[in-house]
């Protein structure tokens, strides 16, 4: 099995600890303090775009969305 160790970092944008790691596929497993998931699609289109609002994190939150292009 590959390492999954999680790590975690205190997210200023959205007011927040994050934790990430890496699954078994290689793909980001990314969730916030109040629970929410990114799954790997949302975190390569947030590294994409290169920027992140709160607003996204608090839409997402409230209607159990998924960010998309």
């Amino acid at each position: 099995m590959k390492n999954k160790e999680w790590k975690v970092y205190y997210n200023n944008i959205i007011g927040q600890k994050i934790a990430y790691r890496k699954n078994d596929n290689g793909d980001m497993d990314v969730w916030t303090e109040d629970k929410t998931h990114y799954n790997n699609k949302e975190v390569e289109i947030i590294k994409k775009h290169g920027k992140y609002d709160n607003t996204v994190h608090i839409i997402k939150r409230m209607f159990y969305g998924e960010i998309t292009e």
